[in-house]
């Protein structure tokens, strides 16, 4: 049961336990109706007061049914803001597995390929050894002047399939030409957590992205402190409410528009980073309008800005209950020689990421990982589109 409990979203637990509580509050204004419907039955008090008594009976049998009306009304507002949320947050954790299973199966297939050239080269190593065993003295001369005219023929052809080699490489590593490198970026921002995020950043000397929204939490100070500190500043979504950001082709965009006004006019620094809400393959925008994020998508690229998905998450935003689960998904999903683009996010409530960070930027340190913000040169990591 406490696994059971466990599994569900933060939304749900919230849900269950306050129709928990709504069950318990009529039970306890039924009661309390019973008990003054019981006074009001007093002989005395009725005779009294006849017409005034059926009344007050009527209103205090209503009572707990209206209470429990209201009550139920408000739940379902809230489960209908908190739908779009707990969809997307499932989105989230599909992107991430579909991203993970990616990179295993490629770790399996490279793993594979080097035991079959391994055993190859035994096997070679095995039939030469033999050749050479029953070889006669006269066979051995004839054979060391056959070897050396091969080893010069296999001389000769070594710069070609060197080159072949370096192009291979070079192609699988471009992205950043051979070097390990983390991409650190935190959504949702400003809030209540960002300048303990920026005070951690700042103890280990390491610049990462702040994709920030026009929130409640919005704070101009914090951002001058981010561009001060030498972080880039991306661009969210001018409103987070998916039903209004994808409600049609102009809405996302013109927002991100004035949300870039607003950051260049209030730190000087003007963004051309977005982050879609959802990422660019999210589904939960179909729900809006059909096919929205293959059309805005193209016109974001139109109007000059570069988009950014990832292909690391610490799903803080899903599945991560501890700093430990941040930790382990981000360490699971890191990937030596590319550029990892790792999702993490700067909301109040997620405490847990101010633990999980410097173990993160550690182990990154450690492992030779380059940690950078995001700029121009930043390879865009895109996935599929799914709308």
């Amino acid at each position: 049961m406490n696994n059971l409990i466990l599994s569900l979203s933060v939304e749900a637990r919230m849900i269950i336990a306050e129709i928990i509580a709504l069950i318990g509050l009529t039970i306890i204004i039924a009661i309390y109706s019973n008990n003054k419907i019981k006074h009001l039955n007093d002989k005395t008090f009725y005779l009294y007061d006849v017409k005034n008594t059926h009344t007050a009976k009527i209103k205090l049998s209503l009572l707990p049914i209206l209470i429990f009306i209201i009550s139920l009304i408000l739940i379902s507002v809230q489960i209908a803001f908190s739908w779009d949320n707990l969809l997307a947050k499932n989105e989230t954790i599909n992107t991430s597995q579909t991203i993970a299973s990616t990179s295993q199966q490629e770790i399996q297939n490279t793993t594979q390929k080097n035991n079959s050239e391994t055993d190859t080269t035994k096997l070679n190593t095995k039939n030469e050894t033999t050749n050479n065993i029953a070889t006669t003295p006269s066979q051995t001369q004839n054979k060391t002047t056959e070897n050396k005219i091969l080893e010069n023929k296999t001389t000769e052809s070594k710069p070609a399939n060197t080159e072949k080699e370096n192009k291979t490489t070079t192609s699988q590593t471009s992205t950043s030409n051979g070097k390990s490198i983390a991409y650190l970026t935190f959504d949702d921002g400003p809030s209540s957590i960002t300048h303990s995020v920026l005070d951690i950043l700042k103890k280990y000397n390491v610049k990462a992205t702040f994709f920030v929204i026009n929130s409640g939490n919005y704070n101009k100070a914090t951002l001058q402190r981010e561009v001060n500190e030498g972080h880039t500043i991306g661009l969210h979504a001018y409103d987070h409410n998916y039903a209004i950001a994808y409600k049609d082709d102009n809405s996302y965009l013109d927002g991100i528009d004035k949300l870039r006004a607003k950051v260049k006019a209030d730190t000087g620094f003007d963004s051309h980073y977005i982050r879609f809400p959802g990422g660019s393959s999210n589904t939960i925008s179909k729900r809006y309008s059909k096919g929205i994020m293959s059309r805005i998508t193209k016109t974001a690229k139109q109007r000059g800005y570069k988009y950014y998905d990832w292909n690391v998450d610490d799903d803080d935003a899903g599945r991560a209950r501890t700093a430990d689960d941040c930790y382990n998904n981000v360490v699971k999903e890191l990937r030596p020689n590319r550029s990892n683009i790792v999702l993490m996010h700067d909301f109040g409530t997620n405490k847990k990421i101010l633990e999980a960070l410097p173990r993160i930027i550690e182990y990154c340190q450690k492992n030779g990982y380059k940690m950078l913000p995001i700029d121009d040169n930043t390879p865009e990591i895109h996935h599929g589109i799914s709308n």
